[in-house]
């Protein structure tokens, strides 16, 4: 009689996540009851959402502009390389089939909730699918010191990284004191459907060495 569970007080254990992770974005809670109905087990889950906190800028979530989306072969890796190199991160791009892309602040492509996705997850498609197309996401990253950096990202999915104006070796490079460029190229992915992490881009800067996210950087679309 869930009319009856409605009108009880429950006390649950709450287990704190101190990496911060749960608490960025659109704060949310989970329960879960395990239950016996005629001598067989069962399990509900109950979950509820507060109102938008706003946004939390040391998480890399919100703090992007896209470019894209690029159909099949239509996204030049090389080319937009020696753009960004020689005269920096272009306003637009040509597709080769002479389309002009241009960039999106907090594109907000497909169903998937915003605060749905975990807050290291940069939204590309924003759906399940298991086919995702090429894009381009930029940041401008504030550092409160110079220091070296590593991406650690899901590397089959990154074909490249640039700081301002300089691509990262390896995805490793240096932050500036102040504001950073950084620039990640998504190249289109075919996963199977057992792994559907196309939604979104995988980022986290760490320190050099580690898989230790830096918290005192901010991002900025």
């Amino acid at each position: 009689d869930l009319a009856a569970v409605a009108e009880q007080t429950w006390k649950l254990p709450i287990t704190l996540d101190k990496s911060g992770r749960p608490y960025a974005g659109q704060p949310y809670f989970i329960a879960q009851m395990d239950f016996l109905r005629a001598g067989k087990p069962g399990r509900i889950h109950f979950t509820c959402h507060l109102p938008e906190a706003g946004v939390d800028e040391y998480w890399p979530r919100d703090g992007f502009s896209l470019l894209g989306p690029f159909g099949e072969g239509e996204f030049d890796e090389k080319a937009f390389e020696a753009a960004v190199v020689s005269e920096g991160t272009p306003s637009s791009w040509r597709t080769r089939s002479g389309e002009t892309v241009k960039w999106r602040a907090n594109a907000r492509d497909g169903y998937i909730h915003q605060d749905w996705l975990d807050p290291e997850y940069v939204r590309t498609m924003g759906t399940w699918d298991p086919k995702s197309p090429a894009y381009v996401l930029r940041s401008r990253v504030m550092s409160p010191d110079e220091r070296e950096f590593e991406l650690f990202a899901q590397e089959d999915q990154i074909a490249a990284v640039y700081i301002n104006g300089t691509k990262a070796e390896r995805f490793r490079s240096k932050l500036k004191q102040g504001t950073n460029e950084l620039v990640i190229v998504y190249r289109p992915q075919t996963l199977n459907q057992s792994y559907r992490r196309l939604a979104a881009c995988f980022v986290r800067l760490c320190k050099s060495g580690t898989k230790e996210r830096m918290i005192d950087l901010i991002f900025k679309p």
